[in-house]
């Protein structure tokens, strides 16, 4: 099985904590996991969760955090969105993985419904989104490049210009699809949610659009952001 999901372009990896998902770029995800796993970046500055809670994954890209949350939040329901093809089907097959009530929603989340156009950097998925501006990035992936280790950069020398010139071009390597968008409001209404207790947008660049989706009568239901 581990040799046919190699031959159809997915490896499957060890997370230093054992588990085993399917990913895209050893880096980005060595980077994820230290952020949500170690620093756990998302439960600083008084964040609760209790047995039960509802929480949205917005950006869930290959689906590390809601994995997290599973472990951290005893049967925790999560709503996990993620509006890039690529991105999705992985997300789909680390859900299946590991189990626990997870919603996948193959859409993004915005002010209005409808549909926009996003741009996919197969190489560094993190900085894939609405708003991507491959000139804007340069200096934030040339900055990851240097210090990721473990990743294609690890070890380089600080003047193996040429090299990193090239890793950079690698990176920004990009596709645009037409992705689906729904708002927060929209979800609660339709899967008939009393309450988020928990909502991590992590969207680049869009996160005021998501928040703008949130109708006045419901923002009384979401407890926690972050």
């Amino acid at each position: 099985q581990e040799e046919e999901q190699q031959q159809a372009g997915q490896a499957r990896y060890e997370l230093p904590n054992g588990m085993r998902i399917e990913h895209l770029n050893k880096g980005e995800t060595d980077f994820l996991y230290r952020e949500i796993y170690e620093e756990e970046a998302y439960l600083k500055h008084g964040i609760r969760l209790a047995a039960g809670s509802v929480i949205f994954d917005v950006g869930a890209n290959i689906g590390l955090f809601s994995l997290f949350m599973r472990q951290a939040c005893a049967q925790a329901r999560i709503y996990a969105f993620e509006p890039l093809p690529p991105l999705f089907k992985i997300l789909q097959s680390n859900a299946s993985l590991y189990g626990g009530e997870v919603r996948l929603f193959d859409c993004g989340l915005g002010e209005q419904k409808g549909s926009a156009v996003f741009t996919y950097y197969p190489h560094l998925s993190i900085a894939s989104g609405r708003y991507a501006d491959a000139a804007e990035e340069r200096a934030v992936v040339r900055s990851f490049l240097l210090n990721s280790q473990g990743s294609e950069a690890g070890g380089m020398e600080a003047g193996s210009d040429s090299l990193l010139e090239e890793l950079l071009s690698e990176s920004l390597q990009s596709e645009e699809y037409i992705c689906q968008l729904q708002t927060i409001s929209e979800v609660i209404k339709a899967e008939g949610l009393e309450q988020i207790d928990l909502l991590k947008i992590d969207v680049e660049k869009s996160e005021w659009e998501v928040l703008a989706g949130i109708e006045a009568e419901d923002w009384p239901k979401i407890r926690q952001l972050v």
